[in-house]
């Protein structure tokens, strides 16, 4: 007869911890660069004190104000232009009332 062993030696219990924590460590990182990857970095908020953070949101406010309220060209080339929101709104609705009769 042949003897089996047991139980593992402990050179396959440290290879088996090791392998364990290498895969919770790869995963780890991957969802960390993924993370990272995404995360808006342009403002760097977090150093900025609370007057230049209000300038700043200020700013980005007013920015997005004028995108939505101003006529513009988006690819003047192209022939693209960017509409005030109510004056596409109105454009919209006389394109489906048009539709519908």
């Amino acid at each position: 007869m042949s003897k089996l062993k047991s139980s593992p030696s402990g050179f396959s219990w440290f290879f088996s911890t090791v392998l364990i924590t290498a895969g919770f460590l790869l995963f780890g990182y991957i969802a960390y660069k993924q993370y990272s990857s995404t995360r808006p970095e342009a403002l760097h908020l977090g150093s900025k004190t609370p007057v230049e953070r209000a300038q700043i949101f200020s700013d980005v406010r007013a920015n997005q104000l004028k995108l939505t309220s101003e006529y513009g060209w988006v690819d003047k080339e192209k022939g693209i232009v960017r509409l005030p929101v109510e004056r596409a709104m109105e454009l919209t609705l006389e394109e489906l009332q048009s539709r519908k009769n």
